[in-house]
């Protein structure tokens, strides 16, 4: 009786990595896209803060007069940094020397506004 020849002297493939396949690679490189791109909305996620023209308009309202110079800027406060806007209006006489003045701190987030003495 004849027997079948065997393969018994090679040894079988060894078989690849899913990382090392390239429709792993394309998969792990998705994810990695996925992730970055939920990192991202997540960490700016500020598209509904009151912007500082905003902030302009809420101060105003805040003061009973009517000023003729008006400067804006950001703020941090607080320990988890929350960012306000710190509106400074004031008027000046014909010298020059300011007569009114007052600052207003607005919330970028909630619009929220209090009065800091100048």
């Amino acid at each position: 009786m004849d027997t079948p020849p065997t393969d018994a002297g090679t040894e079988p493939a060894p078989k690849r990595d899913f990382r090392d396949r390239p429709l792993g690679r394309i998969a792990l490189l998705l994810g990695v896209l996925l992730l970055a791109v939920i990192a991202l909305q997540t960490c700016a996620s500020r598209g509904d803060e009151i912007s500082f023209e905003e902030a302009e308009v809420i101060a105003r309202a805040q003061v009973d007069f009517v000023p003729e110079k008006v400067l804006v800027r950001g703020v941090q406060r607080g320990l988890d940094a929350q960012l306000y806007w710190a509106v400074s209006l004031s008027t000046t006489n014909a010298a020059g020397i300011r007569e009114e003045c007052a600052t207003v701190l607005v919330n970028a987030e909630t619009g929220a506004a209090e009065m800091e003495p100048c």
